[in-house]
C-alpha cells in the first residue's frame, strides 16, 4: 500500500473519531 493511501486512511480515522462529518462506511477496508 502507498504511502499517501495509508496517510489517507489514517487522516480519515482520525477525523471519524473526532466527529467532523466523514461517512463511517467510506472507510470499510
Amino acid at each position: 500500500m502507498e504511502n499517501l493511501e495509508m496517510e489517507a486512511i489514517t487522516a480519515a480515522r482520525v477525523a471519524n473519531e473526532e466527529g467532523l462529518g466523514f461517512c463511517p462506511g467510506m472507510w470499510e477496508w
